[in-house]
């Protein structure tokens, strides 16, 4: 079974507990779904200041649950991100990708709500306490760092968090691997490369066994 991460814009501030979630749902726009990391696209919505920490139990699934990471920031600085973060990704993603993108921007860009929140508890599972954390500032570090020298080169930490396992080029990668799903009456993304070796896939090396095998 996947793990599954997704993002929301949203009017929400923070996590929500157990009991606001119908709530939460009222107040939030297209549910965006990935399996087992946070796709590229997503992770450029945000900066290493968005990482924010669950410090109880509130997420009611079990009485061991521990603090972990998750992502939220305003949705202008996340539309900002993208549009700073345009020029640098359009040369490594090619022309076909690089339209995906500006229509990931517009489509963030229309929502209503002030905020983007990407749920990660299912991500957390995965590894020991502390992993994720320590992963994602990584990743969102050496975005930073890559975006003010202007020319986009992947990370391992960048491609172990958006589940970018193998070489392929960013320009060869099919649309879920690059945005996710949404899950709504529309479907979106529609494929890009319809390959067989870009089957959605069942059984990728998840990132943490591809830490593990490489620690």
């Amino acid at each position: 079974m996947s793990n599954r991460v997704y993002l929301y814009c949203t009017s929400f501030s923070t996590m929500p507990d157990a009991p606001q979630y119908e709530d939460f749902f009222r107040k939030s726009g297209t549910e965006y779904e990935a399996k087992s990391c946070i796709p590229l696209f997503w992770l450029s919505l945000f900066s290493s200041a968005d990482i924010k920490i669950l410090a109880t139990d509130r997420n009611g699934f079990d009485d061991d649950s521990r603090p972990y990471p998750y992502l939220l920031c305003a949705r202008r600085d996340g539309v900002e991100r993208l549009r700073l973060r345009a020029r640098m990704l359009e040369a490594a993603l090619g022309p076909v990708r690089y339209a995906l993108y500006q229509e990931w921007i517009l489509r963030i860009e229309v929502e209503p709500f002030d905020n983007i929140l990407v749920r990660t508890e299912e991500l957390d599972w995965m590894e020991s306490e502390g992993w994720l954390e320590k992963s994602l500032s990584k990743a969102l570090q050496h975005l930073e760092l890559v975006e003010a020298q202007g020319e986009m080169r992947m990370s391992n930490a960048m491609n172990d968090i958006a589940g970018l396992w193998d070489e392929e080029a960013l320009s060869e990668r099919e649309s879920f691997e690059l945005v996710g799903r949404a899950n709504s009456k529309e479907s979106w993304p529609l494929p890009l490369a319809p390959r067989a070796s870009h089957i959605e896939p069942a059984a990728k090396t998840p990132w943490w066994n591809f830490l593990a095998k490489r620690g």
